[in-house]
């Protein structure tokens, strides 16, 4: 994860200075705000020392909806290398949090090594030009077989699926104690013209203690 004070965002000093009253500094957690449409987001980035995971929450209240995925994808950039892999989680219903309807989170695990983090990420790259392929065909969501653990591929058609609908197709292919994410690797990577998300089952994945979703 990039250095707080390196990121090109505009700090929002009243919510920092609010948290450092508290005994949180800005290394620990930088609050931030990103212009989108006519309005803006607030981005929290955390990274406590005693955390195992990274985390950015990502708030579009003002905007009274959920990042989308294409804003999600630059936000990672932001935060993290493309030599970084960080998710989405969409936890088991016995799991799920969820404090505020228009804040979606990313994490990254601070455990994993980095010749892991490479081969999850060539794993991905593969499996995206592999479903890629399916797009003439099918336009819709499906299994993509030949993988080992189960993976949905979602096409959007025209436009991005929201959080709610990738929520909606997640819920069709995984019972309600099961967990899924979505990986994000780069923008450059992330987006296409298909509008290509891919849901991996996490049953097998280091994740989160506690999901906030």
């Amino acid at each position: 994860m990039k250095k707080f004070d390196t990121i090109s965002l505009e700090h929002d000093v009243a919510r920092e200075y609010c948290l450092l009253s508290y005994g949180v500094t800005r290394r620990e957690r930088s609050e931030f705000t990103l212009p989108l449409d006519d309005s803006i987001a607030r981005i929290s980035a955390m990274r406590f020392d005693e955390d195992l995971w990274e985390h950015i929450m990502v708030d579009c209240m003002f905007l009274q909806r959920c990042a989308t995925y294409k804003e999600m994808s630059f936000v990672k950039d932001l935060f993290w290398t493309e030599h970084e892999l960080a998710l989405q989680v969409h936890p088991a219903q016995s799991e799920y949090i969820n404090h505020n309807p228009y804040a979606l989170h990313l994490w990254r695990d601070r455990l994993i090594t980095p010749r892991v983090e490479k081969r999850l990420t060539e794993k991905i790259h593969e499996v995206s030009k592999i479903a890629l392929k399916y797009y003439k065909n099918i336009k819709d969501d499906f299994i993509l077989s030949g993988v080992a653990e189960k993976l949905v591929v979602i096409f959007g058609g025209d436009a991005w699926p929201t959080w709610e609908e990738v929520c909606g197709i997640k819920q069709k292919y995984w019972a309600p104690e099961e967990v899924a994410v979505q990986f994000n690797i780069s923008y450059n990577h992330d987006i296409n013209n298909e509008h290509m998300i891919l849901l991996w089952d996490a049953a097998n994945l280091h994740l989160p203690s506690k999901e906030l979703v």
